[in-house]
Order: structure tokens, then sequence, then C-alpha cells
């Protein structure tokens, strides 16, 4: 019964182990392991989610195939409407979701294993929201967390990781900057 918008943030839990260890690993446990991205097209109203995944990088998906994909929870996060670049240009998240969707079509963006926020050639999930709103200069994740356990530490520099000073999906549910939908 919610209208989702073109800019939404789309936060999850999925059912996974990995899903578990990426929500509650970090030295500020949350509830949410993965962060996607809203686009609707403004004459059809067709749904497309921009995302990233381990196994393909940055990909777009139907709403369908999204909720098909195993999740525990979502949340809908939108920008504050009193935010002074959004009062300015209220089809801002609009033009944001564009961008991010041409990108997604026009080249492929691998996955980004060393959770570098700040390499824009490679996304982590985290990364198509931050990065599709900072091109259009709103700063997200006005607070980032730190993984700093030593064994999730070494699982996850197994995997590639070398940044613990990141962009974690949780995060966002305390950006001032945002609103639950």
């Amino acid at each position: 019964g919610v209208t989702i918008h073109s800019g939404d943030i789309l936060v999850s839990r999925g059912g996974a182990p990995t899903s578990a260890l990426i929500a509650r690993g970090n030295d500020y446990p949350g509830n949410f392991s993965h962060v996607a991205l809203v686009h609707v097209d403004s004459n059809s109203g067709k749904v497309s989610i921009i995302e990233s995944h381990i196994e393909k990088g940055v990909a777009v998906a139907t709403a369908d195939d999204y909720i098909r994909d195993t999740k525990l929870r979502v949340m809908i996060l939108r920008l504050r409407s009193d935010l002074p670049a959004l009062v300015e240009d209220p089809q801002l998240p609009h033009k944001v979701a564009a961008a991010a969707l041409s990108r997604a079509a026009r080249e492929h963006i691998p996955y980004d294993f060393s959770m570098d926020f700040t390499d824009s050639s490679k996304f982590f999930c985290s990364e198509v929201a931050s990065g599709a709103y900072a091109q259009f200069g709103i700063q997200l994740w006005m607070g980032l967390s730190h993984i700093s356990g030593y064994g999730i530490k070494s699982w996850l520099s197994a995997f590639g990781a070398r940044h613990f000073e990141t962009q974690e999906p949780s995060d966002l549910e305390y950006d001032p900057q945002l609103v639950v939908v």
C-alpha cells in the first residue's frame, strides 16, 4: 500500500548467513544488509531497482524480481522534503535515479569487494545510492560504520575487503537527511 518514488532507497535484510554478518558484523550492529535505489519511469510508471550483488556487480531488477529475492525485512527511505537541494529542485531524486539507471545500462560496474566507497569504478550495494546522490551534491552516510572485530575483519579480508570504516546499510536508518516512508 506504499507508493515508492524515484530516488527512494530500499534497505533490506536478506535470508542468507552473509546477510546476518553484514547487518550485525560492525561495531554497532544493525538490522539491514542491503541497499538498493529505485527508479520510476515518468511516462510508463515502470519500477526499476538498481543494486549491486556480489555475483554480478551493479544490476537492474524489476520490482517483482526484487521482491522475489528473499527479504526478511524492507524499509523505504526518502530524502527529507525540507533539504535545501530538494527545495531548490524537487525532481532531484528522480534525476539521481535516472542517472544511476542510465549508468547501469551503459556500462558494467563490478562489485567492490574492497568496500572502498571513494572508488566510483566499482560498487558494493551502499555505493549504488551514495555514489548516485553524491554526483548531485547530496552526501549520504553522515556517519560511517567501523568493523573492528578481529574474526569479522579476517573473514571479510578473505573476500577482498580492505576498508573497515565504511558505509554499512544499517547506517542509513540514522541519517538525518532521510525519513522512513
